[in-house]
């Protein structure tokens, strides 16, 4: 399992992304496996999508994201996120 970061599902959709290339190497090369992304990575990206206006990509990507199962989407919980903070903080 590979916990995904915003900055690759930011770059694969944009042909202009100077990581563009990379991404979609990443991805291709990946997609075998198990690739997790959080709620908190999904928000993260959609809200750089937009507020880059890039609305159809965030849409667009969001949709992939809940109706397939090409990646594993995971919800933080409570006792997950204050397990976090604790390393986080300490």
């Amino acid at each position: 399992m590979i916990l995904c970061d915003t900055s690759g599902w930011y770059a694969a959709p944009l042909d202009d992304d100077p990581n563009h290339e990379r991404a979609l190497v990443w991805l291709e090369n990946n997609l075998h496996r198990e690739l997790l992304l959080t709620d908190y990575t999904l928000d993260e990206a959609l809200t750089l999508f937009r507020a880059r206006e890039q609305n159809e990509i965030a849409i667009d990507f969001g949709q992939q994201v809940l109706d397939g199962d090409w990646v594993s989407f995971h919800r933080i919980n409570k006792r997950q996120w204050m397990k976090a903070w604790k390393m986080f903080s300490t």
